[in-house]
């Protein structure tokens, strides 16, 4: 029996996760790891992904998305996956005899495209999700093998919800990765109908707008909380990244961003539709989080 060959696109702490599964699923798979070039990512763990490939024997390379592209079509290998990989991967490369898989962070069709678990949380949803699916020309619409569902609670930051969804697939992969190299993994083809699509966002996306209502500001904090760079809004000083935040449970009358009271839990900030938020947890531009100093004058720039 030939040995099959695969190549692993991706990164960060989710993609090694991921990366180490399908190792143990499959021992005898002959595997190249792919990283991009994300030294400039807080989120990058490309040292400890070089040790994990180093210690099972597995070639490790960080290249550029065209060389990475040319390496898979000199190759030829039998599979390629996709996990941390934020690069287009060219058509011609997609037709090139491989079988690509992914894992994209949202309940395809829904959230197509980028950041899209920031995007759900920034929207509220109660439940999201994630999807191993065929990659193919388009934006994230290829076929569907197996999809992770969980519930979100309304003051659940990203970092936890990221962190569930990765242990679900760590759980769940082994088995689903088995099929797809027996050939036995089939999918089912997207309700494009019911497509939504997210855009990509940059650190400056994240300031925070104080007429909105206090939820939708909770809810747009911790969808941008670590390890993503977060919400902010100016100070005095400079921007304040906004860490932790709480619903008042009072209606407050102030014009947005003016500091109304401060209570026990942080200053309580007015917001649109006069509702209040509670600053818990805040850090300012010399790494200040003493919540006094930062919020010492009446409002806030926005």
């Amino acid at each position: 029996m030939t040995r099959q060959r695969a190549v692993f696109l991706g990164s960060k702490a989710f993609g090694l996760s991921v990366f180490r599964a399908l190792k143990d699923a499959a021992p005898k798979v002959e595997w190249e790891v792919i990283h991009p070039r994300d030294d400039k990512d807080p989120r990058s763990v490309e040292s400890e992904f070089r040790q994990f490939c180093l210690s099972v024997d597995v070639p490790f390379a960080t290249l550029s998305a065209k060389t990475a592209q040319d390496r898979i079509l000199e190759g030829g290998p039998d599979f390629v996956f996709v996990c941390g990989w934020y690069a287009l991967i060219d058509a011609a490369i997609l037709q090139s005899g491989p079988r690509f898989f992914g894992i994209h962070n949202s309940m395809l069709p829904r959230y197509r495209g980028g950041a899209p678990l920031v995007w759900a949380l920034i929207n509220g949803d109660a439940v999201v999700g994630s999807s191993l699916f065929a990659l193919g020309d388009g934006m994230d619409d290829g076929d569907i093998f197996d999809q992770v569902e969980i519930d979100v609670g309304p003051d659940e930051h990203i970092a936890s919800v990221s962190t569930r969804i990765e242990g679900e697939w760590v759980e769940r992969l082994p088995q689903v990765w088995t099929r797809a190299l027996a050939g036995s993994l089939e999918g089912r083809a997207q309700d494009h109908g019911e497509a939504t699509y997210s855009a990509q966002r940059k650190p400056e996306d994240g300031r925070i707008d104080w007429t909105w209502p206090a939820r939708r500001i909770h809810d747009f904090v911790r969808a941008q909380s670590a390890p993503y760079p977060g919400a902010f809004t100016k100070g005095p000083n400079g921007r304040i990244t906004i860490n932790e935040t709480g619903i008042f449970d009072a209606p407050v009358f102030g014009t947005p961003g003016q500091i109304a009271l401060r209570s026990d839990d942080g200053p309580v900030i007015a917001c649109g539709e006069n509702t209040g938020l509670v600053v818990a947890s805040a850090t300012g531009p010399d790494g200040c989080d003493n919540l006094g100093s930062l919020f010492a004058t009446l409002s806030l720039r926005f």
